[in-house]
């Protein structure tokens, strides 16, 4: 019982790194997104 118990609080601290991880990513998704409109928008002012 103290394995499984074990095995699945490894697997509780996993799903938390995931969503943080999926979190993470959608963050830096977003964040290249804006920095490329930026560029987008500094090009069309500039033609």
């Amino acid at each position: 019982m103290i394995r499984l118990k074990q095995g699945k609080k490894v697997l509780n601290k996993n799903k938390d790194k995931i969503k943080i991880w999926k979190q993470a990513k959608y963050i830096n998704v977003s964040f290249v997104a804006k920095q490329i409109a930026k560029l987008l928008e500094k090009q069309e002012k500039e033609n």
